[in-house]
């Protein structure tokens, strides 16, 4: 599980070889390459159910990524 981080400023964000069971959410990307996976991105999730909360940005829910 990749949650609540800024990522910035790299020329890669994120670059890995995670299962299909691997969630990426309440993150902040700001790279050349934000994301560059081997298996390609559709097999990971890209958010998870909304929930009450302060995220990354300072909204008012928790669940996707900026």
């Amino acid at each position: 599980m990749i949650e609540s981080n800024f990522v910035i400023e790299n020329g890669v964000g994120i670059s890995s070889d995670f299962s299909p069971a691997d969630q990426i959410f309440n993150n902040y990307f700001s790279n050349i390459v934000n994301v560059n996976f081997e298996d390609g991105q559709a097999s990971h999730a890209w958010n998870t159910t909304r929930i009450a909360g302060k995220n990354i940005i300072d909204g008012l829910y928790i669940g996707e990524n900026y």
